[in-house]
């Protein structure tokens, strides 16, 4: 975000562009905005279906915590691509030995001939 707001300062003193070109370049920036509300109606009506009282500062709190939340989404998608093309597929948070599952039954087949 201090970049987009540095960059944006730099161009509005120093470059000139046509007027359409200079409208569209803050789109994201629209498209941000748009997710934060979409983020915060979400919110509020999800407490309203279950009962729960929508605190007053939770629209701050999404703001504040959003670009973080957006900037760790990203760090997880390229590290996600690093490893696929490194071929690095396995599980590497937990173990994983199934013991919460019960042991399978074998099915043994029972012959009526010896096998020749």
């Amino acid at each position: 975000m201090f970049l987009y707001v540095s960059f944006s300062l730099v161009m509005m003193l120093f470059i000139k562009l046509p007027v359409i070109l200079a409208m569209t370049s803050i789109l994201p920036l629209y498209v941000l905005v748009l997710h934060l509300v979409i983020m915060n109606v979400g919110l509020y009506e999800f407490t309203r279906k279950y009962g729960v009282r929508y605190p007053f500062w939770m629209p701050f709190k999404v703001v504040i915590t959003f670009i973080p939340f957006q900037i760790m989404l990203g760090l997880s998608a390229l590290r996600a691509v690093y490893r696929e093309f490194t071929a690095e597929r396995g599980w590497e948070k937990t173990e994983h030995t199934n013991v919460h599952r019960p042991p399978l039954k074998t099915a043994t087949l029972k012959l009526r001939r010896p096998v020749s």
